[in-house]
Protein backbone atom coordinates (compact mmCIF):
# COMPACT_ATOMS: atom_id res chain seq x y z
CA UNK A 1 0.00 0.00 0.00
CA UNK A 2 0.96 3.60 -0.64
CA UNK A 3 0.19 5.27 2.67
CA UNK A 4 -1.28 3.65 5.84
CA UNK A 5 -0.10 -0.13 7.19
CA UNK A 6 -1.16 -3.56 5.85
CA UNK A 7 -1.35 -6.58 8.31
CA UNK A 8 -2.19 -9.98 7.98
CA UNK A 9 -4.99 -10.84 10.64
CA UNK A 10 -5.80 -13.97 11.29
CA UNK A 11 -9.31 -14.98 11.16
CA UNK A 12 -12.66 -13.07 10.58
CA UNK A 13 -13.05 -14.13 6.89
CA UNK A 14 -16.33 -13.91 4.72
CA UNK A 15 -18.33 -17.37 5.39
CA UNK A 16 -17.39 -17.91 1.75
CA UNK A 17 -13.79 -18.99 2.85
CA UNK A 18 -14.35 -21.16 6.38
CA UNK A 19 -11.41 -23.73 6.39
CA UNK A 20 -10.23 -22.11 3.06
CA UNK A 21 -8.17 -19.63 4.28
CA UNK A 22 -7.45 -18.62 8.06
CA UNK A 23 -7.24 -14.83 7.65
CA UNK A 24 -7.52 -11.29 5.80
CA UNK A 25 -5.56 -8.48 5.01
CA UNK A 26 -6.16 -5.48 7.16
CA UNK A 27 -5.40 -2.00 5.77
CA UNK A 28 -5.88 1.02 8.62
CA UNK A 29 -5.05 4.51 7.93
CA UNK A 30 -5.72 5.08 3.83
CA UNK A 31 -6.42 7.76 3.09
CA UNK A 32 -7.50 9.02 -0.09
CA UNK A 33 -5.96 8.47 -3.27
CA UNK A 34 -3.63 6.05 -2.01
CA UNK A 35 -3.54 2.44 -3.32
CA UNK A 36 -3.32 -1.07 -1.95
CA UNK A 37 -2.13 -3.71 -4.79
CA UNK A 38 -3.09 -7.80 -4.27
CA UNK A 39 0.15 -9.03 -5.10
CA UNK A 40 3.63 -7.99 -6.45
CA UNK A 41 3.74 -10.03 -9.28
CA UNK A 42 2.27 -8.52 -12.60
CA UNK A 43 -0.82 -10.13 -13.95
CA UNK A 44 0.50 -10.79 -17.39
CA UNK A 45 -2.37 -9.90 -20.26
CA UNK A 46 -3.09 -12.05 -22.69
CA UNK A 47 -1.78 -11.73 -26.94
CA UNK A 48 -2.41 -7.94 -28.61
CA UNK A 49 -5.16 -6.58 -26.42
CA UNK A 50 -8.82 -7.15 -26.99
CA UNK A 51 -9.10 -9.51 -23.76
CA UNK A 52 -10.65 -8.22 -20.43
CA UNK A 53 -9.75 -8.92 -17.05
CA UNK A 54 -13.40 -9.32 -14.71
CA UNK A 55 -11.21 -8.70 -10.54
CA UNK A 56 -13.04 -9.37 -7.80
CA UNK A 57 -12.70 -9.44 -4.32
CA UNK A 58 -14.40 -9.38 -1.11
CA UNK A 59 -14.06 -6.08 0.98
CA UNK A 60 -15.31 -4.62 4.16
CA UNK A 61 -14.40 -0.91 4.74
CA UNK A 62 -15.05 2.15 6.47
CA UNK A 63 -14.32 4.52 3.95
CA UNK A 64 -15.38 4.63 0.39
CA UNK A 65 -13.27 3.26 -2.51
CA UNK A 66 -12.45 2.39 -6.31
CA UNK A 67 -11.09 -0.52 -7.77
CA UNK A 68 -7.79 0.19 -9.79
CA UNK A 69 -5.67 -1.03 -12.66
CA UNK A 70 -1.90 0.12 -12.86
CA UNK A 71 -0.96 -1.23 -15.99
CA UNK A 72 2.69 -2.12 -17.74
CA UNK A 73 4.13 -1.88 -20.93
CA UNK A 74 6.76 -4.71 -22.84
CA UNK A 75 9.93 -3.30 -21.28
CA UNK A 76 7.72 -2.81 -17.66
CA UNK A 77 7.60 0.65 -17.70
CA UNK A 78 4.54 2.08 -15.49
CA UNK A 79 1.47 3.39 -17.90
CA UNK A 80 -1.36 5.86 -16.48
CA UNK A 81 -3.00 3.82 -13.50
CA UNK A 82 -7.03 3.75 -14.03
CA UNK A 83 -10.14 3.47 -11.64
CA UNK A 84 -13.89 1.94 -11.86
CA UNK A 85 -15.69 4.48 -12.53
CA UNK A 86 -17.77 3.37 -9.65
CA UNK A 87 -16.88 4.86 -6.56
CA UNK A 88 -18.37 2.11 -3.89
CA UNK A 89 -19.62 3.64 -0.47
CA UNK A 90 -18.32 2.24 2.64
CA UNK A 91 -19.47 -1.56 3.54
CA UNK A 92 -20.29 -0.57 7.13
CA UNK A 93 -18.55 -3.67 9.00
CA UNK A 94 -20.29 -6.24 6.17
CA UNK A 95 -17.99 -8.36 3.70
CA UNK A 96 -19.01 -7.86 0.41
CA UNK A 97 -18.14 -9.43 -3.09
CA UNK A 98 -16.85 -6.63 -5.43
CA UNK A 99 -15.64 -7.09 -9.57
CA UNK A 100 -14.53 -4.71 -11.81
CA UNK A 101 -14.12 -5.58 -15.72
CA UNK A 102 -10.91 -4.22 -17.01
CA UNK A 103 -10.37 -3.83 -20.60
CA UNK A 104 -6.78 -2.70 -21.15
CA UNK A 105 -5.77 -0.42 -23.82
CA UNK A 106 -2.84 -1.76 -26.61
CA UNK A 107 0.56 -2.07 -25.42
CA UNK A 108 -0.52 -3.00 -21.74
CA UNK A 109 1.62 -6.76 -20.79
CA UNK A 110 1.49 -6.41 -17.73
CA UNK A 111 -1.24 -5.38 -14.80
CA UNK A 112 -1.27 -4.64 -10.54
CA UNK A 113 -4.85 -4.65 -10.07
CA UNK A 114 -5.89 -3.08 -6.17
CA UNK A 115 -7.79 -0.84 -4.07
CA UNK A 116 -7.42 2.81 -3.98
CA UNK A 117 -9.56 4.77 -0.83
CA UNK A 118 -11.67 7.44 -2.44
CA UNK A 119 -11.22 9.05 1.44
CA UNK A 120 -9.85 8.62 4.74
CA UNK A 121 -10.25 4.75 6.92
CA UNK A 122 -9.89 1.47 6.77
CA UNK A 123 -10.17 -1.37 4.54
CA UNK A 124 -10.41 -5.21 4.93
CA UNK A 125 -9.67 -7.81 2.10
CA UNK A 126 -9.53 -11.24 1.11
CA UNK A 127 -10.73 -13.52 -2.08
CA UNK A 128 -9.21 -11.88 -5.40
CA UNK A 129 -9.58 -13.30 -8.17
CA UNK A 130 -8.70 -12.62 -11.63
CA UNK A 131 -10.39 -14.08 -14.35
CA UNK A 132 -9.86 -13.73 -18.59
CA UNK A 133 -12.66 -13.22 -21.26
CA UNK A 134 -15.23 -14.16 -18.67
CA UNK A 135 -18.09 -12.69 -16.62
CA UNK A 136 -18.22 -12.82 -12.92
CA UNK A 137 -17.34 -16.67 -11.73
CA UNK A 138 -18.63 -17.71 -7.93
CA UNK A 139 -15.01 -17.96 -6.12
CA UNK A 140 -12.82 -20.73 -6.97
CA UNK A 141 -9.48 -21.73 -6.44
CA UNK A 142 -7.47 -21.73 -10.45
CA UNK A 143 -9.29 -19.08 -12.05
CA UNK A 144 -6.72 -16.50 -13.66
CA UNK A 145 -4.03 -19.29 -13.56
CA UNK A 146 -3.70 -21.77 -16.17
CA UNK A 147 -5.02 -25.47 -15.73
CA UNK A 148 -2.78 -28.53 -16.77
CA UNK A 149 -4.47 -31.39 -18.02
CA UNK A 150 -3.18 -34.78 -20.02
CA UNK A 151 -4.10 -34.47 -23.35
CA UNK A 152 -2.88 -37.48 -24.88
CA UNK A 153 -1.39 -40.47 -23.45
CA UNK A 154 0.27 -43.44 -25.43
CA UNK A 155 0.97 -46.70 -23.64
CA UNK A 156 3.67 -49.11 -24.79
CA UNK A 157 5.17 -52.47 -23.94
CA UNK A 158 8.55 -52.58 -22.80
CA UNK A 159 11.11 -54.97 -24.23
CA UNK A 160 11.15 -56.51 -20.80
CA UNK A 161 8.37 -58.43 -19.60
CA UNK A 162 6.22 -56.97 -16.49
CA UNK A 163 7.76 -53.73 -17.66
CA UNK A 164 5.71 -50.66 -19.15
CA UNK A 165 6.84 -47.36 -20.59
CA UNK A 166 3.62 -45.04 -20.38
CA UNK A 167 4.41 -41.72 -22.26
CA UNK A 168 1.75 -38.65 -22.27
CA UNK A 169 1.26 -35.03 -23.02
CA UNK A 170 0.44 -32.12 -20.38
CA UNK A 171 -1.33 -29.06 -22.32
CA UNK A 172 -1.75 -25.94 -20.31
CA UNK A 173 -5.02 -24.74 -20.85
Amino acid sequence: ADGGAVTFVGGGVPLDFLGITNGRQVWTGAVAGSTLYGVEEQTPTVGGGGSTYTVSMYIKSTTSFQLSARPFDLLGAEMTTELDPTVYPATAGAWTRFSWIYAPSDGVCGIHFGITAAGSGDVETTGWMYQIDETLKKWTFGYGCPQVVVSAANPASYWRTKYHNVGFVLTEV
